[in-house]
């Protein structure tokens, strides 16, 4: 199987897991590394993901810096966390 179709397909498996997201308005650990992961393989953009999903560039920024500091545990929000401060 070629290697583009196996990341197209890959992708498309992402964005259907994005598409709970819009179900929900949960956004787990796994779900904010798969949009970060979509990013980075250029499938979408941060002004993108802001629009389709109500997020904002800083809010991504900073899981991009969590994802990169600590991997998926650091997506994670603890109770003890102080969210939107």
């Amino acid at each position: 199987m070629p290697e583009a179709y196996n990341a197209a397909a890959q992708t498309a498996r992402l964005e259907r897991e994005l598409a709970r997201v819009e179900a929900s308005g949960r956004w787990s650990p796994g779900r904010k590394e798969i949009l970060l992961t979509l990013i980075r393989r250029g499938a979408t953009t941060v002004e993108q993901a802001c629009a389709k999903y109500g997020l904002t560039a800083e809010e991504i920024d900073g899981w991009q810096k969590r994802f990169d500091a600590h991997g998926q545990p650091g997506l994670a929000i603890y109770k003890t966390q102080q969210v939107g401060r």
